[in-house]
């Protein structure tokens, strides 16, 4: 009896086709994967701004004006304070710095409104975020007074003055653009 001592393995071209598939797998999965993450972090911060619009709203009820401070509200965020990164040229009161985030309070501003922002301050996203918005003077958008809203900034932007509209709340959020207001455009 002969026995033949043969090997049995793949040939180059099925590890090719192998790889290609794994390749193609992964071009897929990389980008839902991070847009996955992004909008995860973008719901932490639209729980952050909820979570300060009530308290905001207590504290005006409690003294019939809105807060000015941090300290005024209910809630310890036990971030330190600093300067603004995204739309400095709005008149903040306040600013608290987190790990690629910072929370603003405003109190007067442009056309004395008073608002509250929350917005990533690194990544591709930078001075993106969410805007709550109490009034405003312009009457075309009397629609957005008391609301929150993804907004994206046109300043200090990490892809400059150039960025295309909707990178964060349209492509990641899902939003559909409502305006442009002050130094930003307003989604919902």
């Amino acid at each position: 009896m002969t026995y033949r001592n043969t090997r049995r393995g793949f040939t180059l071209i099925e590890l090719l086709v192998v790889v290609l598939i794994i390749g193609i797998l992964a071009a897929v999965a990389v980008p839902q994967y991070q847009k996955a993450v992004q909008k995860s972090r973008a719901i932490q911060l639209q729980t952050v701004l909820s979570s300060i619009v009530q308290a905001s709203n207590s504290y005006y009820l409690q003294t019939g004006e809105y807060p000015y401070s941090f300290d005024q509200l209910d809630i310890d965020f036990d971030l330190p304070t600093g300067p603004r990164t995204c739309a400095s040229d709005w008149i903040a009161t306040q600013t608290k710095k987190g790990d690629g985030f910072e929370i603003s309070l405003f109190s007067g501003g442009i056309d004395h409104k008073y608002r509250l922002g929350v917005f990533f301050t690194e990544g591709r996203y930078k001075c993106t975020g969410f805007a709550h918005i109490l009034r405003n003077n312009m009457p075309t958008l009397a629609n957005v007074d008391g609301k929150s809203f993804c907004v994206e900034s046109y300043y200090n932007r990490s892809c400059g003055t150039n960025c295309d509209n909707g990178d964060f709340c349209n492509k990641v959020m899902g939003m559909k653009h409502l305006a442009y207001f002050d130094v930003m455009d307003i989604y919902e």
